[in-house]
């Protein structure tokens, strides 16, 4: 069974700060997420931003190494062979809901970015086409009143 390396860290804040932290107070709720340049600090009490939570699991995920993945698949293929044969059990059946569930998220991280980038490009290009078509009626009423010509 393969055991990822990819874990989330989060770091204390350090120095004496960091032990006022743990009581409650009016900063006493703040902790500081670390997960590199891309991600600032954000309160862990109040709802995480869902762009944030999906850049921060695909940070996490994309440390999964090559082999670490193939294991990953291997394992997967075992337990779809025993799912097929109809031997599973339901601790087996549990842990491929797992397996596939990683392997999406190891998918994400190596190419979520580029699908949210087309998935905005197209929405942009929608929004556009929905701009033009609209332009055209615009146009078309103006025209038809212009010329007096009745529209059918």
């Amino acid at each position: 069974m393969p055991q990822s390396s990819a874990l989330l860290q989060l770091d204390q804040p350090s120095g004496p700060a960091s032990s006022a932290s743990a009581s409650p107070s009016s900063e006493g709720n703040r902790r500081s997420g670390t997960l590199g340049a891309e991600l600032r600090e954000f309160d862990f009490t109040s709802s995480v931003k869902p762009e944030v939570a999906r850049r921060a699991g695909r940070m996490n995920a994309s440390a999964v190494s090559d082999t670490e993945e193939r294991e990953f698949l291997e394992e997967r293929q075992r337990l779809l062979d025993k799912e097929f044969d109809g031997t599973i059990s339901r601790r087996e059946a549990n842990r491929l809901t797992y397996i596939n569930w990683t392997l999406d998220r190891i998918t994400d991280a190596r190419h979520g970015a580029e699908l949210d980038e087309l998935e905005a490009q197209i929405s942009r290009y929608e929004r556009f086409a929905e701009d033009v078509r609209g332009l055209r009626e615009d146009l078309g009423r103006q025209v038809h009143r212009r010329h007096g010509i009745e529209r059918r």
